[in-house]
């Protein structure tokens, strides 16, 4: 999932169905809060998630945030354009 318009509000409609993700593609989609991802903290195996180029990515505590809210990430990537 990568620059496909994905919408944020789906994403907790598909986390049951990728219980064993451990990458994850979301940048340049349209995620703007951390509400909106809180779902992926149910996925016990992510470790590396990507959400470079969305508004949620360009907030200061973003990485902060996002390792506390997800403990199993190891890698997050904060490109921004």
């Amino acid at each position: 999932m990568f620059k496909n318009n994905f919408k944020a509000s789906d994403l907790a409609k598909i986390v049951d169905k990728i219980p064993k993700v451990k990458t994850l593609l979301l940048g340049d989609n349209d995620i703007n809060d951390y509400s909106e991802v809180e779902c992926l903290k149910q996925l016990k195996e992510l470790v590396q998630l990507d959400l470079s180029n969305t508004n949620l990515s360009k907030k200061e505590d973003y990485k902060k945030k996002i390792f506390e809210m997800i403990p199993t990430l190891e890698v997050t990537l904060i490109l921004n354009k």
